[in-house]
């Protein structure tokens, strides 16, 4: 489904159905706040930027896209993958958009501006999953992607700079 929906948390409402050590179990009333027409494909990752201001999604395709996450309205469409899009994260910073797709690539992209920063190559087939570490190690973050090759990469970025040559970790099960 292409659509992109917005759901908003309201105040709990208390149900009866069960009661644990006397306190009454709470649910949340969900309600449809925003319906946005997003892609023209499947749409497979959504997330929030650290700030909440920003929804940022990933499509078939092959676009990714940011919007106000109050209004809905479309800030930027983000183009450069030849695949569909995977997964998507952002830094501690947010400052900086990691994409991976099916086309074998980790590509970078400005949080403000949304200009391409980088394409990280070193996957043999699709990227799938791609996160940064919440945490600064000897002076150097790290980005890391898998894949559909088996291959975990660790991107080492130092003042915002990746290298691009990662290190990579593979252990494929041997057969006897």
């Amino acid at each position: 489904d292409a659509i992109t929906s917005l759901l908003k948390r309201t105040h709990p409402v208390p149900n009866r159905l069960r009661k644990d050590n006397h306190r009454e179990k709470m649910l949340c009333s969900i309600s449809l706040q925003k319906r946005i027409l997003g892609h023209l494909a499947s749409t497979y990752c959504v997330m929030f930027d650290k700030t909440g201001e920003s929804i940022i999604t990933g499509s078939d395709d092959k676009l990714i896209k940011i919007w106000k996450s109050r209004t809905g309205l479309l800030v930027a469409t983000l183009r450069g993958h030849t695949g569909e899009i995977c997964d998507l994260a952002i830094n501690s910073d947010n400052t900086i958009l990691a994409s991976c797709s099916c086309d074998k690539t980790v590509r970078l992209w400005s949080a403000q501006s949304s200009a391409e920063l980088c394409v990280l190559q070193g996957h043999t087939s699709s990227v799938t999953s791609v996160k940064f570490s919440p945490y600064t190690f000897q002076g150097s973050n790290y980005l890391i992607s898998t894949g559909d090759d088996a291959n975990l990469f660790f991107w080492r970025s130092i003042n915002g700079t990746f290298n691009k040559q990662p290190t990579a970790f593979c252990e494929k099960i041997k057969s006897s």
